[in-house]
This record gives structure tokens, C-alpha cells and sequence, in this order.
């Protein structure tokens, strides 16, 4: 078995963010899932670098429906990315 090659996350430069981002909200878009807001993240307990994508569809959604979409969102996009990478969310809270 061949696995497909993951880029590597942990130094990327802003044209390949805008990339990964640009490709993830097309495929979220179009599977029904619209308006997100998105950002990058460096957080200090994880080696590479994370995309928050937040989304008023996530608000009434259940951890597995936001993972699946999130499954089937990586996989339309054709995007590789570590464990906790990409994370799909509800909007920030006011």
C-alpha cells in the first residue's frame, strides 16, 4: 500500500496556507456547509501549524456530523493534514 504524501506542516509559508484554506472552503461550500471564518493558529503544544474554521452550521451539530463533514470536506479538497490540523468549529462565542 502507498500512502499519499502529507505535507509538511509544521513550516509553512503563506501562499501554501492560502492554498490548504482556499481549497478546504471550496470543498466545505460544496457539500451545503457556507459563511465560515477561518484563521491559522500556532499553537504552542502541537509541532505545525492548525487551520480554525468556525461556521454557524457547526452550532447545532452533533461532534460526529462536524467530524464527518470535516472527513468528507479534507478528502473533496484532496488535503493531507496531521492530527488536529484542521479544526471545524461553531462561531466564536460573544
Amino acid at each position: 500500500m502507498i500512502l499519499p504524501f502529507m505535507q509538511d506542516w509544521t513550516n509553512l509559508y503563506a501562499e501554501e496556507k492560502r492554498d490548504i484554506e482556499n481549497k478546504i472552503m471550496r470543498a466545505l461550500s460544496s457539500i451545503g456547509i457556507k459563511g465560515g471564518v477561518s484563521r491559522w493558529n500556532m499553537p504552542a503544544q502541537l509541532p505545525h501549524w492548525q487551520l480554525i474554521i468556525q461556521t454557524s452550521w457547526c452550532a447545532d451539530k452533533s461532534r460526529h456530523a462536524v467530524s464527518l463533514a470535516l472527513d468528507q470536506a479534507m478528502a473533496r479538497a484532496d488535503i493531507q493534514a496531521p492530527k488536529n490540523g484542521v479544526i471545524l468549529g461553531g462561531p466564536p462565542e460573544n
